[in-house]
């Protein structure tokens, strides 16, 4: 399977073709495609939405399903052609932009706050971010030695969003490497292991953190956000909630 989403975020459509078919076990289509438009949940980061069109006929992606090498493609239903789909029949995929849009741009955003944030704060790591199934908001957990200003979080942010660096997708042999090229700017969350070659996502003169998730092509594209809403969670951890508008 061809991860299409981790090459080119900006993808809207792609034609493929089957791998294998299947049948769930409340009676779905589910395919394995040969390229893979959709990201399938992780780092949390949802499934994204969209559309397969199959010998003339749309169909609703409605679930993005992990198997051992390969994600499940499940439809909205059971095609009356089911039984006759074999490798290599031809499939038209087409995302939900405007979801995927959105979502990139509060996850670049959660980088860029990160990176914020970790000027600002002594002590400042990341617990991981999520982003729901509905795509509504975004919340950031974190520790720190002392509690975030909201107003200086929201002002860095801003500036960092106005000065629109580059977002860069790179790729490393091993995470030494990741490392070493990335310098200062490198961040990771705490308790994570990485081998093999690590995806690397840098924000130029900002941050450069290991993540397979999608991201906006600059931070320019992020846009307007609601204000940052940070919330004490107890010995040293906060969270901060935010949405696009």
């Amino acid at each position: 399977m061809n991860p299409l989403y981790r090459s080119n975020s900006q993808l809207q459509e792609t034609e493929t073709v089957i791998q294998s078919v299947r049948l769930t076990d409340d009676g779905r289509t589910a395919l394995v495609l040969r390229d893979l438009i959709f990201f399938p949940n992780g780092g949390g980061q949802p499934n994204d939405h969209g559309t397969v069109m199959l010998r003339g006929e749309s169909f609703t992606v409605t679930a993005l399903e992990k198997v051992p090498g390969d994600v499940l493609v499940v439809l909205d239903r059971k095609a009356d052609f089911h039984d006759e789909l074999a490798k290599k029949e031809p499939v038209l995929c087409a995302l939900d932009w405007d979801r995927r849009l959105k979502i990139m741009r509060m996850h670049t955003a959660q980088h860029a706050l990160a990176a914020v944030l970790r000027r600002q704060l002594t002590g400042f790591v990341t617990h991981g971010m999520d982003i729901p199934e509905s795509a509504e908001t975004c919340v950031m957990q974190f520790s720190a030695d002392q509690p975030p200003d909201s107003v200086a979080a929201t002002l860095a942010h801003q500036a960092e969003v106005a000065r629109n660096p580059a977002v860069l997708v790179q790729s490393f042999p091993s995470l030494d490497d990741a490392k070493a090229a990335a310098g200062s700017l490198f961040r990771m969350n705490p308790g994570i292991e990485l081998k093999g070659t690590i995806r690397l996502i840098t924000i130029e003169g900002l941050d450069a953190n290991p993540c397979g998730g999608t991201h906006v092509l600059s931070l320019g594209e992020i846009g307007k956000l609601s204000p940052f809403i940070f919330k004490e969670l107890g010995e040293g951890r906060y969270s901060c909630t935010f949405f696009a508008l």
